[in-house]
């Protein structure tokens, strides 16, 4: 099994080879996709080399902030004299899981890309992707707010309601 990729213009690629049965094919993929999901990954890495380089230059005015801010609180404050009204947060605020569904293209291009090219065929000159032989966890779909019933409660019986005593009785 092997595939040859070749880059055409327009997030298009040309892919041939020979799959697992021993069928040789070619396709032309669009798979615009897959190479956005790779320039967005490109360019989160970019983010993260700039954000390191920002804390690494500004670390020793950090330091000096901190220390300032340790002898500032060693002032010895009566706690009567101020209330805390709201407790300060530290951290990043939480991010939103994002999952996109790939077309076709995009898959086949990803599976040969990551070494999973027994997994694809020629199918009528056309690859297709097989089931993998080992269960992988699906990705789920974006679920929507589900709004539990509410648990059936009895019905308390009314004062002068033979009926309702009568439905209690049994």
């Amino acid at each position: 099994m092997t595939f040859t990729i070749t880059e055409l213009a327009n997030d298009s690629v040309l892919v041939e080879g020979t799959d697992r049965r021993g069928v040789h094919g070619e396709q032309v993929l669009v798979a615009a996709e897959w190479f956005a999901h790779k320039r967005n990954v490109q360019i989160q890495d970019a983010k993260a080399s700039l954000d390191q380089a920002f804390e690494a230059f500004y670390a020793p005015l950090t330091a000096a902030a901190e220390q300032l801010a340790d002898k500032l609180s060693e002032i010895d404050v009566d706690p009567l004299l101020y209330v805390v009204e709201q407790e300060g947060s530290a951290g990043a605020a939480p991010t939103e899981r994002i999952v996109r569904r790939l077309d076709n293209a995009s898959v086949i291009l990803r599976a040969i890309e990551e070494g999973h090219e027994d997994r694809l065929i020629w199918v009528n000159k056309e690859l297709v992707l097989t089931k993998p032989q080992v269960s992988v966890p699906a990705v789920p779909e974006p679920a929507y707010l589900e709004v539990p019933e509410p648990p059936a409660t009895p019905v308390p019986a009314r004062l002068g309601d033979e009926n309702a005593a009568a439905d209690t009785a049994e």
